[in-house]
């Protein structure tokens, strides 16, 4: 099933943030609690399954290790993901530099994208929702091409 849906959580002052259940159900495959969570485009998280994370990472695999800014993008990458762990009340710990990465405020958005879920700080969610809604259309239109 493609995750789904908007969830507005508060990170604790740990930088814990509570997983909503429909997301970790399609997330957590078996008895394994380990996600992955990683930088973003347009400066938001992602947090992968470990299967959508390795489909991810095979996907780079295929790119040219030739160009310098593919290598780049892959050590950003790369050193800034990382397992996590949920624990028994469904929480994930964000590390610091992730925290600082997405400039995450206490208030946050969880968007289920498709394979993974997406992590953004409210205001920066709010500003995107209100800079591109009207472009629903023309946006649906070259994905669908």
């Amino acid at each position: 099933m493609a995750l789904t849906g908007t969830y507005q959580r508060t990170l604790d002052d740990k930088q814990r943030l509570a997983v909503p259940r429909p997301m970790r159900d399609e997330l957590v495959a078996g008895e394994s609690q380990d996600l992955y969570l990683a930088p973003e485009m347009d400066q938001a998280l992602a947090l992968f399954s470990s299967a959508a994370f390795e489909r991810r990472a095979k996907r780079l695999e295929e790119t040219s290790r030739g160009s310098q800014n593919v290598r780049n993008y892959l050590r950003l990458y790369y050193s800034q993901a990382e397992r996590v762990t949920l624990d028994s009340q469904g929480r994930i710990r964000i590390p610091e530099r992730l925290v600082g990465f997405a400039r995450l405020s206490t208030e946050v958005v969880l968007l289920g994208v498709h394979d993974h879920v997406e992590v953004w700080d409210r205001e920066t969610w709010d500003g995107f929702l209100s800079s591109h809604s009207e472009e629903f259309d023309r946006l649906a239109e070259e994905a669908f091409r």
